[in-house]
């Protein structure tokens, strides 16, 4: 019955627990289970540091990726907040002119805050759409865990280079060699050819620090 701290503690004992919080008669009765957990962690939450509370989101994050496989999890819980995060720390940045590839070179387009501009052909567009206009597009198109949150190998593009185009590859690495550097390019090859598992806590984990990332970011652009 129950976890964290009241885990093995009896019905009197909740009972107890409950009327001295919650200043009600020692006869309440907790007859549920299922009400009895929703009790506790209702008690506790009014007196959990914002520390605990958060260790304890983080727990319950972890027993979610018991329920289904690392790829999954990561699939559907980290890697769109992974990529959302790039575009908007992207727009996040001072307005300034931001290298793209148009017409077949490096040029330097113009963007405000909010905004992103797409590395492989310089279209400026809002980093969050209903639509998705600008996505989060990969140098090295691959699931592998190895660069798959790799932040060298990401950067704001338009959803048609990123879907129509296939990603524009030639674009795409003429502005990593120019941008990031031939270097950059080579790690990220050779990274590819790898081989790296995430736990489940490691994902979590990293599911956390790119929210409160992705967070900070939308806060600079209020």
């Amino acid at each position: 019955m129950g976890g964290g701290i009241w885990l093995g503690v009896s019905v009197v004992d909740v009972r107890w627990h409950l009327s001295r919080r919650w200043m009600e008669p020692a006869c309440i009765v907790v007859s549920c289970g299922t009400e009895v957990r929703s009790l506790q962690l209702g008690a506790l939450d009014m007196t959990l540091t914002p520390e605990e509370k958060a260790a304890r989101a983080r727990d319950r994050m972890i027993e979610k990726t018991h329920e289904m496989s690392t790829s999954t999890y990561s699939a559907n819980n980290v890697a769109p907040i992974f990529q959302k995060m790039i575009r908007a720390e992207a727009a996040a940045l001072p307005a300034y002119w931001s290298p793209a590839i148009v017409d077949g070179k490096v040029v330097h387009v113009v963007r405000h805050v909010g905004e992103c501009v797409c590395v492989t052909c310089g279209k400026v567009a809002p980093w969050t759409t209903p639509t998705g206009v600008i996505q989060t597009g990969h140098f090295l198109g691959s699931r592998c865990f190895s660069i798959l949150y790799e932040e060298d190998n990401v950067a704001p593009q338009c959803s048609y280079c990123n879907n129509h185009l296939g990603g524009a590859p030639d674009r795409f690495r003429l502005w990593m060699a120019t941008v990031r550097g031939e270097k950059t390019i080579e790690r990220l090859e050779r990274l590819k050819n790898t081989t790296r598992h995430f736990t489940g806590e490691e994902l979590v984990d990293m599911r956390i620090i790119f929210t409160a990332r992705l967070n900070a970011a939308e806060q600079l652009m209020q």
